[in-house]
């Protein structure tokens, strides 16, 4: 992961060392994010059965559909 994403990735508070979005967690309450259904702008794989994609801040998570648990950080976004 390149420095700056690193720096992204972790909070800005004590817990310095704990990943924004954990894989297995679902995305905290609070949290704005955007349901993504065009793929191809991401160069994304449609999701499985049971899954979709979120955009938050400038990260793209694959979730589950029902409980919004954090399956895979799928990439960073940049300018989009």
């Amino acid at each position: 992961m390149p420095p700056g994403q690193a720096k992204k990735y972790y909070r800005n508070d004590d817990r310095r060392h704990e990943p924004r979005y954990r894989v297995g967690y679902p995305i905290p309450d609070g949290v704005d994010y955007v349901i993504i259904r065009d793929y191809d702008r991401y160069g994304l794989r449609p999701p499985a059965r049971g899954e979709r994609y979120v955009r938050v801040d400038n990260e793209i998570l694959r979730v589950a559909d029902a409980t919004f648990k954090v399956l895979a950080a799928v990439q960073a976004v940049g300018g989009l």
